[in-house]
């Protein structure tokens, strides 16, 4: 707010008065505006950060998009962009790529306790497990590999699901996953930065609506025999039912806070592995 030079003492002194009761009603109304955004989105860490960067005064980041030098013809992007193979080659070799350049182990150490004395078995498929897994199936606009929506699943999954448990369990039988089942449609989803290069590209994979429901009964099966046999390490807190990460960082922060009070300094090793599903080394299972 500006004021224009005035001589007159009192008009000043009413000026600033009036300036801080309106600075301060705007810092209070600013605190519960943003208390009350951030109480609306708990559980949301998407909606939660971009309230925190609002309030921190984070400026967004402005990528200026340049044709590739190496483009050929960098004058029509979209039809380079299009170019699927260049998509797919990138996608396909940029795993074994990067695994190539990480030394090999010296010797795998296993972290676990235990060994499992008993055999993994995968129990057979009833029609109404097809059924139960069909309807915990997300109900999105997309179709599957083969163009099939959830919804009509959703809709006949009373009348295949005999069928389907059966097919299922053929598989199971004579261990044999369906090449039909592994085929995905792989959609280049733009980041950021310069859309001539493929590396600015995430792939997101549709996968058919049958494989899904096949491979939640194998991955049930299989996190039950590792938890009955303790075979995954307790510190792994991610991507298991029930467990999440918080318990990680509050015993870090514990830990933090107990080496201070001892007067001790402390610190921490974070990795972060670039491309971490594509490179995993099969050979050390």
């Amino acid at each position: 707010m500006k004021i224009k030079h005035h001589n007159n003492v009192e008009c000043l002194q009413a000026y600033k008065k009036y300036n801080n009761i309106l600075t301060h009603i705007k810092k209070k109304s600013k605190t519960t505006y943003y208390k009350q955004n951030l109480t609306e989105s708990k559980g949301n860490l998407s909606k939660t950060w971009k309230i925190v960067n609002e309030i921190i005064d984070k400026p967004k980041v402005k990528t200026t998009i340049q044709p590739s030098a190496t483009s050929t013809n960098a004058s029509n992007p979209v039809d380079i962009v299009n170019e699927s193979n260049t998509l797919k080659d990138y996608f396909v070799e940029i795993g074994p790529t990067l695994a190539s350049s990480i030394p090999p182990p010296a010797q795998v150490t296993h972290t676990s306790g235990s060994s499992a004395i008993h055999s993994f078995f995968l129990s057979p498929i009833l029609p109404e497990d097809v059924v139960l897994q069909s309807n915990l199936l997300n109900s999105s606009n997309s179709n599957d590999t083969y163009g099939l929506p959830v919804s009509s699943l959703k809709i006949s999954k009373h009348v295949i699901a005999p069928y389907v448990a059966d097919l299922y369990n053929l598989c199971i039988t004579d261990s044999v996953f369906p090449t039909k089942l592994k085929l995905a449609k792989v959609i280049p989803v733009y980041k950021s930065g310069d859309k001539m290069q493929p590396s600015n590209y995430r792939p997101i994979s549709l996968l058919s609506n049958f494989s899904k429901i096949f491979e939640k009964f194998i991955s049930a099966n299989l996190l039950s025999f590792l938890a009955q046999n303790s075979i995954l390490c307790p510190q792994q807190l991610g991507f298991r039912q029930g467990l999440s990460t918080s318990p990680a960082l509050l015993k870090l922060q514990d830990h933090i806070l107990d080496q201070n009070s001892k007067k001790l300094f402390s610190c921490a090793i974070l990795l972060d592995l670039k491309k971490a599903f594509d490179t995993v080394d099969h050979q050390i299972c």
